[in-house]
């Protein structure tokens, strides 16, 4: 997927990109599956009803939202926004893992601009989603302390700005 944004007016342009797909677990058992997320901090929601951010910024490493290794999502409910994201060449890499099946998803983006990954994937349904995205969720919300860097790009009258993400799908073990 690519994506190119152009600034056609005369003024600042706050732009946040992001793909929000649906990847369903061809083994159908979304306990099995496992997310490998590399990313250091996760964003606190108010709940998971109206899953609005508190503005605090929570490491990850330590806790049930630690994807660095690859572990089972279990019963763990997601829909978090997860920052402080660590690049692989480059690029920000996000794999959706099936070891029942014997596949494995690889989410890439390039972009780097992409400083935030929203993931979706309630626990009763076989289905993981994976955001890359450029932004925070409520960017612009008073939430934030200042000085925080909320992800939101800002483009020049008449700039561009290219979002891409790739996927590929492999066999686990190759």
């Amino acid at each position: 997927l690519s994506v190119t944004a152009r600034n056609t007016g005369s003024e600042l342009l706050p732009l946040g990109l992001g793909w929000h797909p649906y990847f369903q677990l061809p083994s159908g058992d979304r306990r099995q599956a496992r997310l490998r997320l590399p990313a250091g901090l996760r964003c606190e929601c108010n709940d998971y009803d109206e899953v609005l951010p508190t503005g605090r910024l929570l490491p990850v490493a330590g806790t049930p939202y630690d994807f660095n290794g690859a572990p089972p999502l279990g019963d763990l409910y997601l829909d978090d926004c997860f920052t402080d994201l660590v690049r692989q060449d480059g690029q920000t890499v996000v794999e959706v893992l099936d070891p029942a099946a014997g596949i494995g998803l690889r989410v890439a983006s390039p972009t780097p601009e992409v400083k935030a990954v929203q993931v979706y994937a309630p626990p009763d349904k076989p289905f993981v989603v994976v955001e890359p995205q450029f932004n925070l969720a409520e960017p612009f919300a008073d939430i934030w302390p200042p000085g925080t860097d909320t992800g939101m790009a800002r483009l020049k009258p008449g700039a561009e700005l290219s979002y891409e993400v790739r996927l590929e799908a492999f066999a686990l073990g190759t």
